[in-house]
Order: structure tokens, then C-alpha cells, then sequence
């Protein structure tokens, strides 16, 4: 009986060192670490960091805003303002002076023309 609660007591002292060193590993963005879910605990490796995991896509850059407007037809389509959530682009279309405000998020989606 000393042999198996010797072994339980080791086994539980080993889980629990495997449990506290998977926090270290999942700010990396690897590991995961889930309680209390509807099928019980569980870990697993996942490749988005939990930062990645808060935006589910990359953010526009004024690039992606500049090609964004040329698909649309503005010629000569420049940035002229950029703030933390907008990018506003200028141009001309059918010889008319245009502006366009995407959104920051991935697609880059027109906030205002």
C-alpha cells in the first residue's frame, strides 16, 4: 500500500510540473492549456499566438489601401492621411477628384467614398 501512494504522490507532484511549465511554453503561442469545456480539459498545440488570436486577420497597410483603390479604378491613388484606424486615399476617377476611407482591418473595407 506504501508503494502506491508513493507512486500517486509522485505522479501528481510530476502532473503538476508538467501543468505549471505550460504557461511559459503557450506565450509563445504554441500551446494551449483549456478547462472546463464541455469535454473536459484538454491541451493541444495551436500556430496562432494568442495575440493573433484577438485579430483574426493582419491589418491594412497604406499599400494594401493604395492596391485596393487602383482594382477600384482610381488612377494616380495616393495616400493623404493615416490614423490608427483609417487610411484615407486620394485620386481620380473619370477625371473627377475622389476620396476613400478603408478601415484598418484585413480586407481593408471602404468606410467612406
Amino acid at each position: 500500500m506504501k508503494t502506491f501512494v508513493k507512486a500517486l504522490v509522485m505522479s501528481a507532484v510530476m502532473g503538476l510540473g508538467g501543468v505549471a511549465a505550460v504557461p511559459a511554453l503557450a506565450q509563445d503561442g504554441g500551446v494551449y492549456l483549456e478547462f472546463g469545456g464541455r469535454d473536459g480539459p484538454r491541451v493541444g498545440v495551436d500556430g496562432r499566438s494568442r495575440y493573433r488570436d484577438r485579430w483574426d486577420e493582419r491589418s491594412c497597410s497604406a499599400s494594401d489601401a493604395v492596391r485596393k483603390a487602383s482594382r477600384m479604378g482610381i488612377r494616380n491613388a495616393r495616400v493623404v492621411d493615416t490614423d490608427r484606424r483609417t487610411i484615407e486615399v486620394a485620386g481620380r476617377r473619370h477625371g473627377d477628384r475622389v476620396y476613400v476611407t478603408f478601415g484598418r482591418r484585413g480586407d481593408c473595407p471602404v468606410v467612406r467614398w
